[in-house]
């Protein structure tokens, strides 16, 4: 798989635990679905719950998927500094990568 599969393939993993998350809330608290959305900060989308579910999703669909472990909740501190892995998608999906190929 190519740099461009794999990073369509981390965002299609990702879209897909945020559409979960989605069906839990109101439509007007939908998270977005592009590289630009912040998913935490003063100006993120998700709360801590729904950040721990995606994460766990996103673990076990990438160790699915990909046959890769990454223990994002293990990653957790690192990715919550401003303008870190989680500031946007595509911030999240670049993370992700430089894991799998650690």
């Amino acid at each position: 798989m190519n740099h461009a599969q794999m990073e369509e393939k981390i965002r299609s993993i990702i879209y897909t635990g945020i559409d979960a998350i989605n069906e839990e809330l109101p439509v007007s608290s939908h998270i977005s679905k592009n590289d630009e959305t912040v998913l935490v900060g003063s100006n993120g989308a998700i709360d801590s719950l729904h950040l721990i579910n995606l994460l766990i999703y996103v673990d076990d669909m990438v160790a699915e998927q990909l046959n890769v472990s990454l223990s994002l909740m293990n990653e957790l501190e690192n990715m919550l500094v401003e303008n870190g892995p989680l500031s946007s998608i595509s911030q999240f999906v670049s993370y992700i990568i430089r894991l799998i190929g650690d």
